[in-house]
């Protein structure tokens, strides 16, 4: 199972949850990611570099060219695992990449898209950050991929984590 997602939607703690639940490992992303983009090639200090002359976004392309080897790995190397994928880490730009990525996500029995809500304009609100952040949140969020990748959405907004949790397991058994 595969959780995706904007930043700050709650997909470590609802994969958490999850796995706990339905007995099965977690492989978090986040804590992963790093040694697997710098085996890739990526370079921490001039993606800084980066950041700083050009901004966040300039960032995220230099580190995305990186993402879809980071994607394809995490995915291989963790079969039977409840993953919660970084915020943004399946939103491809190239073509080449974005095929790669459906060849992901079509090995994937389950893979949920957690939202705020339906309406983005109320997604974008409800997710915390600070400007910078809200930025790419922004981006994630209105992402045309989270609709091709998903085989399932669901809505966070007004529940907490254990029934997002619950909502998700009755989803993916019903499957």
């Amino acid at each position: 199972m595969l959780l995706i997602g904007p930043l700050g939607v709650g997909k470590s703690t609802i994969a958490a949850k999850l796995a706990n639940s339905l007995q099965k490992p977690r492989c978090c992303f986040d804590e992963v990611k790093f040694d697997y983009l710098s085996e890739a090639g990526f370079d921490l200090k001039t993606a800084h570099d980066i950041r700083d002359a050009k901004g966040i976004f300039a960032m995220w392309l230099y580190a995305n060219r990186f993402s879809i080897e980071v994607l394809e790995r995490v995915v291989a190397e963790h079969p039977g695992h409840i993953i919660d994928l970084g915020a943004g880490s399946h939103c491809f730009e190239e073509p080449e990449e974005i095929e790669r990525a459906q060849a992901v996500f079509n090995s994937i029995e389950t893979s949920i898209l957690l939202m705020p809500s339906p309406d983005l304009a109320t997604s974008i609100r409800a997710l915390p950050g600070v400007q910078e952040q809200r930025y790419m949140n922004t981006f994630f969020i209105m992402h045309p991929l989270n609709e091709a990748f998903a085989r399932q959405t669901v809505y966070t907004i007004g529940k907490t984590p254990d029934e997002t949790a619950t909502e998700i397991e009755a989803g993916s058994l019903s499957t």
